[in-house]
Formats: C-alpha cells, sequence, structure tokens
C-alpha cells in the first residue's frame, strides 16, 4: 500500500511490481521508501528518453537507498506483533 502511496502519479513501466518491490523492502521504513521512489524516477529524469520508471530504476535505486531497520529493531517488531495477536487476537502483520 505504502509503494501505491508514493508512487501515485509517476508513470510505472508494466515490469514495475508494487508487490516484489514490497517484498524486497523488508526493514525499509516509510522514509526509506519515500526516498526509494524518489531515487528510481530521478533515474528516469537523469536519462532523459525515457518516459516511465522501470522495475530496474527501482533495483539500481535499492542500490544506493538501504532500509534503515536493523534486524534487531525488526525483532522487537515480531515480538510486539506476536504480543497483540496473543493479547486482542487481531490478525499479525506481514509487513512493517
Amino acid at each position: 500500500k505504502i509503494f501505491e502511496v508514493h508512487t501515485r502519479g509517476m508513470p510505472l513501466g508494466e515490469d514495475v511490481s508494487l508487490d516484489e518491490l514490497a517484498e524486497r523492502t523488508e526493514g525499509y521504513t516509510g522514509a526509506d521508501i519515500a526516498a526509494l521512489c524518489r531515487e528510481a524516477a530521478m533515474r528516469v529524469l537523469s536519462q532523459g528518453k525515457v518516459s516511465e520508471v522501470r522495475m530496474r530504476h527501482f533495483e539500481e535505486a535499492m542500490k544506493e537507498i538501504k532500509g534503515s531497520l536493523d534486524s534487531s529493531v525488526m525483532q522487537i517488531y515480531e515480538t510486539i506483533n506476536k504480543r497483540v495477536v496473543r493479547e486482542i487476537g487481531q490478525p499479525e502483520l506481514t509487513h512493517y
């Protein structure tokens, strides 16, 4: 869902899969994802002729924009999520 927000109005190539991007960006915060989308768009602008953001632009951007949540923080989120599920019975979150 967050990729939909940050790519709204962005011309995306047919090869772009927002679901795949979500899976590949575990450990990214909302700000990290916003930066990733901006970087992918900047790569298109720097190429001049390209009129849409393609998956390769996101892949190139991922080489520079890394997720800021390390494994210890992710473990804390997973622990909190499990506790919430246990205590109030909400479904587990799949992406943080």
